[in-house]
């Protein structure tokens, strides 16, 4: 077990930090950590200013932008000083005392006397030490946190994962990816906004996006937040040039065009006469499909219009012919 901290045993979480919510000088909103270190939030779009105070911990302020209505915010706080190296340990030497005597007898006999002079000096030298001796850290920390503005839809993924995370070399990768429903939007670390996704309305499914953290000195903590948007999805397949899986923001639409190439024959119009000679032909032309349905017929193109979050679509297109 670890060493008592705050009644809990370390390490656990921070539990009764404020976090208080600014938007300029006026507070919005104000809460405490609960027992597990949670605590939550829900705002309005715009950026904020953030502080989470605890008395025995280093003040964090930092900015958070919040991309629509009603999101939430999440904190979960561990209990390790922020930034802070690891324990250092001391040991005192013993205390080393020396004493040297120095002495002369001095005798002499007068008229039968003894006369005995004792000449002499005790020094006395005390050497006390104590070194410190600091245990090197061998690792340094990155807790993450993932958010997400829809808490049902919390597919997107961050390395390394969620959590609290030792890191054994001095740089590291921070990748953050798309996946089903979650288009990445933006990353903080230590309260700096180092990525900004938020202008992209679609990607692919698994679009990685990397930061490098480099050079991190062993014995520090860092905080990083990845953000993520609600999205649907389009599974695309077959005479596209877009083929794959897209992931589209919320209430966006995304725009295909077909890769057929030239349109085969469908028939040919034969003379009812003799000679009988082919006197027209008939092209195929381009037939959409949606989640299965025919749309978009005669169209080089299609528009997939906004869908519902958290729903999946198929598209493709094929050729078709009509009036025989």
């Amino acid at each position: 077990m670890g060493f008592q901290y705050d009644g809990y045993d370390y390490p656990t979480v921070v539990k009764d930090a404020l976090v208080t919510v600014y938007s300029g000088d006026l507070i919005v909103e104000q809460v405490q950590t609960d027992n597990n270190g949670f605590a939550q939030v829900n705002l309005g779009a715009g950026t904020y200013r953030v502080t989470i105070y605890h008395p025995s911990r280093e003040l964090l302020d930092f900015n958070v932008t919040i991309p629509s209505a009603d999101y939430p915010l999440k904190f979960w706080l561990a209990n390790e000083p922020y930034k802070s190296a690891k324990t250092m340990a001391t040991n005192s030497m013993n205390t080393l005392k020396a004493n040297v005597s120095t002495g002369t007898l001095i005798s002499e006999n007068l008229n039968g006397e003894t006369a005995n002079v004792v000449n002499g000096a005790l020094v006395s030298d005390i050497m006390s030490e104590t070194p410190t001796v600091s245990i090197a850290p061998d690792s340094w920390v990155i807790v993450v946190y993932k958010v997400c503005n829809d808490v049902n839809l919390t597919q997107g993924t961050v390395f390394p994962d969620e959590g609290t995370n030792n890191i054994a070399t001095a740089n590291k990768d921070i990748v953050a990816a798309t996946k089903q429903f979650c288009l990445y939007q933006y990353m903080y670390i230590d309260g700096v906004l180092v990525q900004n996704n938020a202008s992209t309305m679609y990607e692919l499914k698994d679009t990685a996006h990397t930061h490098s953290m480099k050079n991190i000195p062993k014995g520090t903590i860092h905080l990083l937040l990845a953000f993520f948007r609600s999205a649907y999805e389009v599974v695309v397949s077959g005479g596209t040039t877009e083929n794959g899986t897209w992931e589209i923001l919320e209430g966006q639409s995304k725009s295909f065009t077909n890769n057929l190439g030239s349109p085969p024959v469908c028939y040919y119009i034969y003379r009812q006469t003799p000679p009988y000679d082919i006197i027209g032909t008939v092209y195929a032309t381009y037939q959409w499909y949606l989640d299965g349905s025919p749309v978009g017929y005669g169209q080089s193109g299609f528009t997939i219009t906004a869908q519902t979050k958290g729903t999946s679509h198929t598209l493709s297109c094929g050729w078709t012919c009509v009036g025989r």
